[in-house]
């Protein structure tokens, strides 16, 4: 189940693509390139700035609503994955180099990429933890 709704101030085809290749229903309403994007309850829909975006924004601004403003298209992809029954396409970090995407669902890391960022436990594993909506806001500034 995907767990933090998110919007962002843009809207194209590949982002909607994306969306449905994680599991997003993609409803009709965001064939239109003008309108931003937002995600509600494994659901995208879009957000006419002309007629709902005051409403929209003015909710957030009122602390009605938890959805996170996503400034740039990585950073909305990241959030929007966010789930607590899968780590496909999650990012994780171990608190003090970096942070990575997993595209699989799998633990497995290029080691060759990253081999000298992680800390290794006593039997090699690596330390490393799904990355929480705040890493994920301060990675992607």
């Amino acid at each position: 189940m995907f767990i933090q709704e998110c919007y962002i101030r843009e809207n194209s085809p590949e982002i909607r693509e994306y969306l449905k290749e994680i599991g997003y229903y993609v409803c009709p309403c965001c064939n239109n390139d003008l309108y931003w994007l937002f995600t509600i309850n494994g659901r995208v829909h879009s957000v006419n700035l002309r007629y709902e975006g005051y409403f929209f924004l003015k909710d957030i601004e009122d602390g009605k609503s938890n959805i996170i403003e996503c400034k740039n298209e990585n950073q909305f992809k990241a959030i929007a994955a966010l789930r607590d029954d899968s780590d496909q396409r999650q990012w994780f970090t171990n608190n003090e180099y970096d942070i990575w995407e997993l595209y699989k669902n799998t633990v497995e890391i290029d080691f060759n990429r990253a081999k000298d960022c992680y800390e290794f436990k006593r039997d090699n594993s690596i330390i490393l933890h799904k990355a929480t909506v705040q890493e994920l806001m301060e990675h992607f500034k």
